[in-house]
């Protein structure tokens, strides 16, 4: 199985109103042992379960954001 590495904007649109998903951080996802997107694989976070929906490339840019999760914002407002 492939890893899905999230490049563009497509891994929190409007299918996180579905369920709550979350995109890891480079960082976060090595740390967690997930380089690898399974099917059925969670996190869980703030009293609930978030699927992952990916993880990003490192960005040298910002490298804050290598280590956390980004979750939707329907699961971010409970």
């Amino acid at each position: 199985m492939t890893s899905k590495l999230c490049s563009r904007r497509d891994w929190l649109n409007e299918g996180a109103a579905l369920g709550p998903v979350a995109v890891l951080g480079s960082d976060a996802a090595q740390r967690l042992g997930n380089d690898r997107v399974l099917p059925d694989q969670r996190i869980w976070r703030g009293h609930q379960w978030f699927n992952i929906a990916g993880v990003r490339q490192p960005s040298p840019l910002e490298p804050d954001i290598n280590s956390i999760a980004l979750i939707g914002n329907p699961a971010a407002q409970k």
